[in-house]
């Protein structure tokens, strides 16, 4: 018998021992099934097949879903190549499987056709083993009353008909109910659950696991099953859930990494204490940034000095713990560890810096960490919330102005920027790659200098303006936003012929909106292919970017270069990570 083995049957064992809470109801004989947490919203991959494995250990009756199955927002046939994806991993499930809509699964436009291709009808009911489940469609909607008329007059008709089920069960994605309670607004579905006898509500959504009892109805949100838990408070692991019901009563067991955890473990009420501890006790922490500065020297360093963060202590509670600061492989932090006691409302200031031990680390992804008492009667509560890093570039004024030809020349272009990376931060595959930034009062100069060891590969087919295949072309990429707070995005690329590809994004709290590919700027571009490179370099007048482009000293900046021969980027600001952390800053000088 294997430790894996062992361990569920712990479990089991202990989950037959809990005591059995809630309204008593006659039932023939028990009924275990099981739920699945959110899989989606940013997963990681491999958590929801081992939760999997740990369900079918445990022999549930059979199993239902609260949505996020998919990531979606995404085009139709990108959805099905993810739906097929799916499909294959849940075909492991040994037990039959009901299935939730989510948001990632529905919201966005033709996804709905899809859903209904591969699972079925987004909202429906069954029955099993004398229990009647109700499956509701919210995934685009935040409250009952935005619900489509004719999924209300379907639920008040199914809820209200005439059954010899001793429980109802409905499920649906997003809670309702605490979304209700988070705004102090009526819940309007709670009224027709209650009036029509229903017992418990589960949903998704969060990806926290906590529940509530509301006039006599058990409302649960589940944890999540791979969706990745970017709350601040990290309250639990990825779990799962088993449900028991018999005659007396519902009773749901949270299962994280094999171990059962108290059903009441968190109430909405313990929820909320530990989102106001996430969310504000370093208030100023999601507008301000740590820089890491391009130092002015050929090695491009990267480090990041004397950073501050100030803590408050916003619980009720005195907080007496130590702060933890970790990183990827290739930095050091100095201190890693700070501790720290704060009684209520106080502040306690946090001071670090960080630098690579090498010259091949990767892109600092830094976390900062600790514990936090929000009830002393419950567990502690994990604080954990990443530290966007972000770097910054000096763009001095040219003491010469470059003449444009193509070809770099030492005493025009200096201090380029070296170090790049792939779209995960790590050492790109790309050839070497120098870029080059400096200005005169109303002109942007930039050059790029590429490194490519066969020039016979380079791929140049775009011949014309705003190409859409410009990104199967070597070429290299620029986003502009004048400001600190741009109201859009300018993104530029250049191909080795000098075709151009731009257009403007909208930009609104750290997301890009839709392009206008309308627009178009005046640029000075000349080529060279080399030997051993190819280079360019550009004129921008800066008034092309906006009427408050030459007058700003502040902007958003990233630069990216594709080398097709490789299939790699190489990029100055990873541009996987989320787009309130995309871009750097350039500061003019």
């Amino acid at each position: 018998m294997n430790s894996r083995f062992l361990l569920i049957t712990v479990v089991l064992l202990s989950i037959l021992l809990l005591p059995i809470t809630g309204s008593c109801k006659p039932i023939a004989h028990p009924v275990r099934f099981s739920i699945l947490g959110d899989r989606t919203g940013g997963h990681e991959k491999g958590i929801y097949e081992g939760i999997i494995s740990e369900v079918n250990a445990l022999h549930p009756d059979f199993t239902v879903t609260v949505g996020d199955m998919i990531e979606g927002y995404c085009k139709p046939e990108q959805a099905e190549k993810q739906w097929q994806e799916y499909k294959q991993i849940i075909a492991k499930l040994q037990s039959p499987i009901y299935y939730t809509p989510g948001n990632h699964d529905l919201d966005f436009p033709g996804l709905e056709q899809i859903y209904r291709n591969n699972i079925g009808k987004p909202y429906y009911s069954f029955e099993r083993d004398n229990i009647h489940f109700t499956i509701i469609d919210n995934s685009r909607w935040e409250c009952y009353d935005s619900l489509p008329r004719e999924q209300k007059d379907w639920i008040e008709q199914d809820l209200s008909a005439k059954t010899t089920a001793a429980y109802k069960i409905v499920l649906m994605h997003i809670p309702f109910w605490s979304l209700a309670l988070d705004r102090h607004q009526p819940d309007n579905l709670h009224a027709i659950l209650k009036r029509n006898g229903v017992d418990a509500v589960f949903c998704g959504h969060h990806h926290h696991y906590y529940m509530e009892r509301i006039e006599g109805i058990l409302y649960v949100a589940c944890g999540s099953s791979s969706g990745i838990i970017l709350d601040p408070i990290k309250q639990n692991t990825y779990m799962h859930h088993l449900v028991t019901v018999d005659s007396n009563g519902i009773e749901i067991h949270p299962i994280c990494n094999g171990i059962t955890k108290p059903m009441d473990m968190y109430s909405y009420e313990d929820q909320l204490q530990g989102w106001r501890l996430g969310h504000e006790s370093i208030p100023e922490f999601h507008t301000t940034k740590c820089m890491i500065p391009v130092l002015s020297n050929p090695t491009d360093h990267l480090e990041i000095t004397n950073c501050e963060l100030v803590f408050k202590n916003v619980s009720k509670f005195s907080q007496s713990d130590t702060f933890h600061l970790t990183t990827v492989d290739g930095w050091e932090i100095t201190p890693a560890s700070i501790p720290f006691a704060t009684k209520p409302d106080e502040t306690f200031k946090i001071t670090w810096s960080a630098r690579p031990i090498n010259s091949s680390a990767s892109y600092p992804k830094i976390s900062l960490s600790t514990n936090f008492i929000f009830n002393p009667n419950k567990p502690v509560m994990k604080y954990e919330i990443p530290i966007q890093v972000n770097r910054k570039l000096l763009c001095e004024t040219a003491s010469v102005l470059p003449t444009l030809d193509g070809v770099i020349q030492p005493d025009e272009w200096h201090q380029p920027v070296t170090v790049l990376f792939d779209l995960n931060g790590e050492n790109s595959h790309t050839e070497p790659t120098k870029f080059y930034f400096t200005h005169s009062q109303h002109d942007l100069y930039i050059a790029v200098e590429c490194t490519e060891s066969n020039p016979k590969s380079i791929i140049a087919n775009v011949n014309q303006r705003d190409d859409n295949n410009i990104s199967s072309d070597d070429c290299v990429g620029f986003f502009f936003g004048v400001g600190e707070l741009p109201a859009s995005i300018y993104q530029i690329y250049f191909t080795t012929n000098g075709s151009v590809f731009d257009g403007e994004y909208s930009y609104r709290n750290g997301h890009l909106g839709k392009v206008d590919l309308k627009w178009n700027s005046e640029y000075e571009v000349k080529t060279h292919i080399g030997t051993k490179s190819w280079s360019i370099e550009i004129r921008i007048p800066l008034a092309q970017l906006g009427p408050n482009a030459e007058i700003e000293k502040n902007w958003k900046l990233n630069f990216r270069r594709r080398q097709q021969r490789t299939h790699s980027v190489a990029d100055w600001e990873p541009l996987d990570r989320d787009l309130t952390a995309k871009y750097g800053s350039m500061e003019f000088r």
